[in-house]
């Protein structure tokens, strides 16, 4: 009797004096390598853009898409409002040409909506040189940051610029 009384009472202290808290859930990673395929997607999107591909790259957005430029606070909103705004940009410019050189790319497939977009799934994180050359013959060069969201379906529905924008050539007054 003493025996069963005193193993009652262990299993009461260890229950009642054991750790209340829970480890933590396991969950999946938060954030993954996604394929490389994103990459290739991202780095055709801006090799078009560069190029003033329109038709190319407008295949390669979403209906939806919204684009954070650097020096705005409200993105262009929808494929159209996008393509409106990049078709003039070499005239508002004075573009000769835009080549882009030393593309990195980082595909991320986040299982939690990140900060930045509220959004989860695949963001293409992308650091690149651009060169370019004005009518005027100046030219200039700048790495660009971009971070590109993909749907369901492969398409870029959120773009988002980071880089300085700058007074490029002495011929541009404003953009």
């Amino acid at each position: 009797m003493l025996l069963k009384s005193l193993t009652l009472t262990i299993c009461y202290l260890l229950i009642t004096c054991s750790n209340k808290e829970q480890p933590p859930a396991l969950t999946p990673d938060a954030y993954t390598i996604a394929t490389p395929n994103y990459a290739v997607l991202a780095e055709k999107a801006f090799s078009y853009q560069a190029d003033f591909n329109w038709d190319a790259w407008t295949e390669l957005l979403a209906d939806d898409i919204q684009y954070y430029l650097p020096d705005s606070t409200r993105p262009l909103v929808g494929k159209q409002a996008v393509l409106a705004y990049w078709k003039t940009y070499p005239q508002r410019m004075k573009l000769n040409s835009w080549q882009l050189s030393r593309f990195n790319h980082i595909p991320i497939l986040s299982n939690h909506p990140l900060q930045l977009s509220g959004l989860q799934g695949v963001h293409v994180f992308s650091m690149f040189r651009s060169e370019f050359s004005f009518l005027d013959g100046n030219s200039s060069t700048m790495t660009l940051n971009y971070c590109s969201h993909f749907n369901k379906k492969n398409l870029i529905d959120r773009c988002y610029s980071f880089h300085q924008p700058l007074l490029i050539s002495p011929s541009v007054t404003s953009y």
